[in-house]
C-alpha cells in the first residue's frame, strides 16, 4: 500500500512537473517570437511550433546588427523538418547574408552608418572595463593576417587548414576572420585534446600553421615536431615571457619548426595585401573535433550554411 501511494505520488508529480514545464516552454517560445528582432540567436523545439505564427518566413530570420560577424551571429533553428538555417537579415537595412563573411561586411557598413564601430570587446582582468575593436579595426587585422597567411604560402580556398590552439580572444577571433576573408578553414585545439588527439588531428587536417597563445602550448606542440610532419610554423597570439622565449626560439630551430609573432604576420599580410576570396554558404569553415571519449576524436564539419 505505500509503495502504491508512493508511486501515485511520483505519478502526479511527474504529471505536473511536465505541465508546468510544457507551459513555461511555450511561454519562452512566444516571447522569443515576439521579440526576435533583438536576439542574436534562439532554438525553438517541436512542441512549440504550432504557437508561432506560421507565416514567418524562416528563410529571413532576423538577428542584432551588433552581433553580424562574430561567432555569435548564429541564427539556429530546430523546426522538426525545417533545414538548420544561418541566413539573416539586418534589422537597419534588409539586406540579407548567407555567409559569415557576408553578416560582417552588413555590420560593418551598419556600424559606420551608426556611429558605433563596436564589434569585439575584451578585458585585461575581471575588474577592469571592457575595450573594443572596432569593425573598421578586426577587418584590417583580419586582411592582414589573411594576406601574411598567403605570402607563407597558405592558399586561400578549402583545401587551407588553419589551426587555432588558444583560448578566445580577439586574436583568436580575427584569425577566423582572416579564414573567412579567403575561404580557409580554421580547426579549434584545445588543452584536454591529449597528445594522441593533436597528433590525430594535424596530420588528419595536415595543418602547416598553428596559432598558439600559451608557452606550454608551444613547447607541447614542439615536443611533437617528429610526429606531425606537415607543421611547418607556430604563429604567437601573445608575447612570451622572458624566460620561455629562448627556451621556445632554441628548440623550434632544433625540430624546424619557424616561430614568428602575431605582428610580424601583420606585418607581413601588409607588405603585399590579398584580394578577398569571399566563401559560399556551401564552404566549410570550421572542422571541430570532439574531445575523443570513445577513441580519436572526430570532425565535426561546419558550413556556412548549417552553423
Amino acid at each position: 500500500m505505500d509503495t502504491m501511494v508512493s508511486d501515485d505520488n511520483l505519478s502526479s508529480s511527474l504529471q505536473t512537473t511536465l505541465a508546468v514545464g510544457g507551459a513555461l516552454a511555450l511561454v519562452a517560445a512566444a516571447v522569443i517570437h515576439r521579440h526576435k528582432d533583438k536576439l542574436s540567436s534562439f532554438l525553438v523545439k517541436d512542441f512549440a511550433i504550432e504557437e508561432m505564427n506560421q507565416d514567418t518566413d524562416w528563410q529571413r530570420l532576423t538577428i542584432s546588427a551588433q552581433a553580424q560577424g562574430c561567432s555569435e551571429a548564429r541564427v539556429a533553428a530546430s523546426l522538426g523538418s525545417r533545414p538548420l538555417l544561418t541566413t539573416g537579415k539586418s534589422n537597419t537595412d534588409d539586406r540579407l547574408y548567407t555567409t559569415f563573411y557576408e553578416g560582417f561586411q552588413i555590420g560593418k557598413d551598419i556600424a559606420a552608418k551608426r556611429g558605433d564601430g563596436k564589434c569585439l570587446g575584451y578585458r585585461v582582468d575581471r575588474e577592469s572595463a571592457y575595450q573594443w575593436v572596432s569593425y573598421e579595426e578586426a577587418d584590417q587585422i583580419g586582411t592582414e593576417i589573411g594576406s601574411g597567411l598567403i605570402q607563407l604560402g597558405e592558399n586561400n580556398g578549402q583545401n587551407t587548414f588553419i589551426g587555432i590552439y588558444a583560448v578566445n580572444s580577439v586574436e583568436w577571433m580575427t584569425t577566423a576572420l582572416a579564414c573567412h576573408f579567403h575561404s580557409m578553414v580554421y580547426v579549434p585545439l584545445y588543452d584536454t585534446l591529449g597528445e594522441p588527439a593533436i597528433i590525430h588531428i594535424i596530420n588528419q587536417t595536415l595543418l602547416k600553421t598553428v596559432f598558439v597563445d600559451k608557452p606550454e602550448n608551444v613547447l607541447a606542440l614542439l615536443k611533437l615536431a617528429n610526429q606531425v610532419s606537415t607543421l611547418k610554423r607556430i604563429v604567437l597570439t601573445k608575447k612570451l615571457p622572458s624566460d620561455k622565449d629562448l627556451e621556445i626560439r632554441n628548440k623550434a630551430k632544433e625540430v624546424g619548426i619557424e616561430i614568428m609573432t602575431y605582428n610580424q604576420l601583420r606585418e607581413l599580410g601588409q607588405s603585399k595585401p590579398a584580394v578577398h576570396h569571399p566563401p559560399t554558404p556551401d564552404d566549410i569553415f570550421e572542422i571541430c573535433y570532439t574531445s575523443g571519449t570513445t577513441g580519436l576524436p572526430k570532425g565535426a564539419i561546419l558550413t556556412h550554411k548549417n552553423a
